[in-house]
């Protein structure tokens, strides 16, 4: 059982999976992977239920508990792995995210659009301020944030602490501090604690609650460079996501400087399960001038690149299928 699981990790690794999922039906399992192209649905009949079973007991899972919903962690084909399993009244679903390692990816390697790159970095000798990034899982926004504040730390010399759920790229240039809610240790317990470790600079991943959004304005306005990642499609949906949480507009105006908002497509040409396979990550900037025109209009300035054109024109221009700049943005 332990060759399959493996076998199905190195497969996942080789899709550029970010995450396995798991459905158990009755007798049948249902395996799909988080791929950079979207939840794919693997066609096979090689993974039986058994193999959900040994992944519990392989993730540390309390056996004695599977009515409840469980986490747990380990060590998979070299890949460092988190389990979640959550049984409902006539199935089961578990995932498993698949950590990244390699912490070598610099910004120039981020994006082929120097515009893009000379922003970010920008960021990483910055000190004072507020970012936000957005986007779906697999999006890449892990591996922008881990470049600027593995910059930040060996080029810029700045003490950088990152708030994580789980830690998805451990790095020994900065401080990395895992969330660990069964023990106490939340997202707003954590933004507190990361303040009392004097940083230059704070990266949130993800702010989910009111209190742990006021507490994220709250760090930039006492003089922090502070990094996030939130739950939207775009800058705009930003802003509204914010006021959901309970920012008011004033402060918004005030304390954010920028929004990106981002996603990660296969290469036209390379949608194969190659380790080598190019991948294209596409990024949509709003600064301050256009945070204040949302916020005055509801729409982006006129003659703004938004994210969906960024996306669209990559398509015609052959960088990536047109198919898939058509899933996540329709015409």
């Amino acid at each position: 059982m332990e060759e399959k699981l493996l076998a199905l990790i190195r497969l996942a690794r080789n899709r550029r999976a970010s995450d396995i999922h798991f459905i158990r039906r009755g007798n049948s399992l249902e395996i799909s992977l988080r791929q950079p192209d979207g939840l794919v649905q693997l066609e096979q009949d090689i993974f039986e239920i058994s193999l959900l079973e040994y992944l519990k007991y392989r993730m540390g899972l309390d056996l004695t508990r599977l009515h409840s919903p469980q986490s747990g962690s380990g060590s998979l084909a070299g890949t460092d792995c988190r389990f979640a399993f959550l049984p409902a009244q006539d199935m089961e679903t578990g995932v498993l995210r698949l950590m990244q390692t390699d912490t070598s990816l610099h910004i120039q390697d981020l994006s082929s659009d120097t515009a893009v790159t000379e922003f970010f970095h920008k960021l990483a000798g910055r000190t004072k301020g507020l970012v936000l990034f957005v986007g779906p899982t697999g999006s890449g926004k892990t591996t922008t944030l881990h470049a600027i504040l593995r910059e930040a730390s060996l080029v810029h010399d700045l003490k950088c602490v990152s708030l994580e759920d789980p830690i998805e790229i451990p790095d020994p240039s900065y401080l990395q501090i895992g969330i660990d809610e069964e023990n106490g240790l939340t997202y707003e317990r954590g933004i507190e604690e990361l303040m009392r470790h004097d940083p230059d600079v704070i990266c949130i991943q993800e702010v989910r609650t009111p209190s742990a959004a006021a507490k994220l304005f709250t760090a930039a306005f006492t003089g922090h460079f502070v990094l996030a990642t939130i739950h939207a499609g775009n800058g705009r949906e930003c802003l509204w996501r914010l006021r959901d949480l309970g920012i008011g507009e004033e402060l918004i105006r005030e304390q954010l400087d920028a929004v990106i908002s981002q996603r990660l497509y296969p290469a036209a040409g390379c949608r194969g399960v190659s380790e080598n396979r190019k991948e294209v990550c596409l990024h949509e900037i709003i600064t301050k001038p256009e945070i204040l025109h949302l916020l005055d209009k509801g729409v982006y300035p006129p003659g703004f690149r938004r994210l969906e054109d960024i996306v669209h024109q990559a398509a015609s221009d052959g960088s990536v299928c047109r198919e898939d700049a058509l899933r996540d943005f329709p015409r």
